[in-house]
């Protein structure tokens, strides 16, 4: 497959309240890296020809006009993809942290572009200052794994990168129709549609994880309980002010399970920065045990691995949590009872602690390991 460059902006934005708007899109226009210098040559060219400063969709008012200009892109040689994300259908306390959310749409575009594509050499359009593009870099490279997909992330502007306003054009239209804005939808669809390849939807008009298509009976129960425990305890706890950092923390295990990532485990590190963008500051060690542990000591389930945490959603992602959990367990209690023999041996039996009535749970417990 041939080697391809990527050129990302967005259309709307990422807050909520009086003045936001409804959906966030983003645009994704694909060329041939060979080909890049040389369609970026035509794309000024054509800017050019069509007495444009940039290609900027929010400065285009007439219809007329966007089809004129949608035409000429057209003859470009490029494809696009898009990610359209429907914000009143997102759930939780996003809509309080627009940069934290920006960031959170921007790793859903880029797994789906690296499942996609690999090797590739992708350039977004600045958002925020200086840091924040630093931490959002940073943030997509760790979340997309680019590093095994061999691809880099190049953080441009649109006003010095004419790709990058092409897919401002783009997704400006796109969202537009979305909203039903034009009055003839058809032709501006139609203009679209010859170098559109895919629409990613997000969250998708259903959840991505419906439990009663499951074919496993096995799976389709465990689902149903796993999902339902963390939502129950959302629900009887939502008044509580003292469980609200846990209340957070299964909210974006349940988002990523039924929106996101059905398969997906989230790594602590990015739980603790959305507890940390929603006031609450635990270190690893506390995160495990006040909140994790905690959660499960009331009977919601989660499930960890090497990969992160996850709201198990089958049998083998149960069964992966419970041989992990097991097995380090039961390693430590064999090397306790080693410890405990060891001593016994070198006192010549006069420290027995296992022969205390005290002990007598430990001493079968220890026994069972054999």
């Amino acid at each position: 497959m041939k080697k391809l460059a990527a050129f990302i902006d967005e259309s709307g934005d990422p807050r909520y309240g009086e003045g936001a708007s409804e959906t966030l899109a983003f645009c994704c226009v694909l060329v041939d890296q060979e080909r890049v210098r040389e369609v970026e040559d035509e794309a000024r060219k054509i800017r050019s020809d069509l007495g444009l400063s940039q290609f900027k969709s929010s400065a285009v008012k007439s219809e007329q006009r966007r089809k004129e200009i949608l035409g000429a892109i057209a003859t470009l040689d490029i494809k696009f993809l898009w990610l359209v994300v429907e914000k009143e259908k997102v759930f939780g306390e996003w809509r309080k942290y627009p940069k934290t959310f920006y960031k959170y749409t921007q790793k859903i575009l880029h797994r789906g572009l690296y499942r996609l594509y690999t090797g590739l050499d992708v350039t977004i359009d600045k958002f925020g200052t200086e840091k924040y593009q630093a931490s959002l870099k940073e943030y997509i490279e760790r979340e997309a794994q680019m590093s095994l997909f061999d691809s880099q992330l190049t953080i441009g502007t649109a006003k010095e990168d004419v790709l990058v306003q092409v897919a401002d054009f783009l997704c400006g239209t796109k969202r537009k129709l979305e909203l039903k804005e034009f009055s003839n939808q058809q032709q501006i669809d139609d203009l679209l549609a010859e170098k559109a390849l895919h629409t990613l939807r997000f969250p998708t008009d259903r959840p991505e994880i419906n439990v009663d298509d499951l074919e496993c009976k096995d799976d389709l129960e465990i689902a149903k309980h796993c999902l339902g425990s963390a939502e129950a305890y959302i629900e009887s706890n939502n008044s509580n002010e003292e469980t609200r950092a846990k209340r957070l923390l299964l909210e974006y295990l349940l988002f990523t399970a039924k929106y996101s990532d059905p398969s997906g485990y989230v790594l602590t590190v990015e739980l603790q920065q959305w507890l940390r963008d929603n006031g609450f500051q635990f270190s690893e060690e506390e995160f495990r045990s006040q909140i994790v542990g905690s959660l499960r000591d009331e009977g919601v389930i989660i499930g960890s691995s090497r990969k992160g945490l996850k709201i198990p959603l089958s049998t083998s992602e149960l069964l992966e949590y419970v041989n992990a959990s097991s097995k380090r367990y039961i390693t430590m209690i064999r090397r306790s009872k080693r410890a405990l023999e060891t001593l016994k041996a070198r006192s010549f039996g006069e420290i027995d602690l296992l022969s205390d009535p005290e002990f007598s749970t430990l001493r079968k417990v220890l026994e069972s390991v054999d």
